[in-house]
């Protein structure tokens, strides 16, 4: 599992806590696209499925609370 960066682990947890992809835009005052780009660099690099499957593996390996 590779290392993520702290902006990825933001929106980790963001995801663990609820907010869809246009939340966390808001949130973080980023654009979606660059949401959906941290997103589906955190999955890969977690080696997940899918966006639930990379929050549980987040868990799992203390990433996210």
């Amino acid at each position: 599992m590779d290392t993520l960066t702290d902006r990825e682990r933001t929106i980790l947890q963001l995801m663990a806590d609820g907010l869809t992809r246009d939340e966390i835009a808001g949130h973080l005052g980023i654009a979606l696209a660059t949401v959906k780009s941290h997103r589906k660099r955190l999955i890969g690099k977690l080696g997940a499925h899918t966006s639930t499957h990379a929050v549980a593996l987040g868990f799992r390996a203390n990433l996210i609370r």
